[in-house]
């Protein structure tokens, strides 16, 4: 199995709140709290095959690049990780809304400890 890694900037508990979660979601995308969105994922990810892949989301956020990867661009598996506990909970349930649960998996990690050996 091959492992990729996606890489986002990691984001602070305090930095986020649902106010300014939903007016950055109005300029990048649903579940996008960084500059690209879905526009820039389609161009950076044409003609790839992830059917095979695990794919690692570091500082996944609210969960939408995760959820692309997963039913957009085929994913077999998709791990989020992110420091902030209400951002985990943000992309449990968008991965649960699109019914992609049983591909994705996010979980909350300390800003100085990857669950990973």
């Amino acid at each position: 199995m091959k492992i990729r890694l996606t890489l986002a900037a990691q984001h602070l508990e305090v930095g986020y709140n649902r106010g300014n979660i939903s007016a950055l979601e109005v300029d990048l995308g649903s579940g996008f709290l960084s500059p690209g969105g879905p526009a820039s994922m389609d161009w950076m990810m044409k003609g790839a095959d992830f059917s095979d892949c695990t794919m690692l989301d570091f500082g996944c956020g609210s969960g939408g690049p995760a959820c692309l990867l997963a039913s957009r661009f085929g994913a077999h598996r998709v791990v989020g990780i992110d420091v902030g506990a209400y951002l985990v909970e943000l992309a449990c349930n968008a991965a649960e809304q699109q019914r992609l649960s049983d591909k994705i998996s996010f979980q909350q990690v300390p800003g100085n400890q990857l669950p990973f050996g």
